[in-house]
């Protein structure tokens, strides 16, 4: 098995901001990689996945994700992967199709560097993320697609008691720029705010977890060893 270089863990550490190090100070300070060799560099390799995770950011946030999470088993710092709900197969005429047999877990799961589990919930919207899937209006019971679904906040609840970092990375989409915010959970169900009756939040309300760069695991893990 290759070794991890501690540049790895440099190169992402530095893209954290200083709002995330003011609240982790046990973080390692930051310091420039040694110069070496192209060929010898690691970090230029989680340079370019971090690229990546930029030029992705145009497309979808789950492709934003997928680099940022190839990025940071690179470095050492987290390995997650994408999960789906449990299925079982199912023929329709010459073809073998798979259909959900239970609701899905978390978004990604996967261990930080250091043994700590971690879930991620993944939120993409236009307007305020909602707490509630079903709200009342005029007296019926009506499905809100902005909202959180009840397995999925009490899936989220579960693997934050059971001690692993169960986080929501949301993706706010404005005309005039994009941002995305990795919360714990704990710390987003205690910031929801009420506006006509609903509770939700925007990006000033979340606008303390922003995520600067594809590290946004670094802050909880222990970082790359060398």
């Amino acid at each position: 098995m290759s070794r991890q270089r501690s540049g790895d863990a440099g190169q992402l550490l530095a893209t954290l901001p200083a709002s995330v190090r003011q609240r982790n100070p046990q973080l390692p300070a930051t310091t420039a990689p040694a110069r070496r060799a192209p060929r010898k560099a690691p970090q230029d390799t989680v340079a370019r996945r971090g690229g990546a995770a930029a030029r992705a950011s145009c497309a979808s946030l789950e492709s934003w994700l997928a680099a940022a999470h190839d990025a940071m088993r690179a470095a050492g710092v987290a390995d997650v992967a994408k999960v789906g709900p449990p299925s079982e197969p199912l023929r329709v005429g010459h073809r073998i199709l798979y259909r959900a047999t239970g609701a899905a877990p978390p978004d990604y799961l996967g261990t930080l560097a250091g043994g700590r589990a971690v879930a991620v919930e993944a939120k993409r919207r236009a307007g305020r993320l909602r707490r509630d899937r079903w709200r009342m209006v005029d007296g019926r019971r009506v499905e809100d697609r902005d909202g959180i679904e009840d397995h999925q906040r009490e899936a989220l609840a579960l693997w934050e008691r059971m001690g692993a970092l169960a986080l929501v990375v949301v993706e706010f989409r404005r005309a005039r720029a994009t941002t995305r915010h990795a919360v714990p959970w704990g710390a987003l169900d205690a910031a929801w705010v009420e506006r006509d009756g609903v509770w939700s939040v925007g990006p000033q309300d979340l606008a303390a977890w922003v995520v600067d760069g594809p590290a946004y695991l670094a802050a909880w893990s222990s970082g790359a060893r060398s």
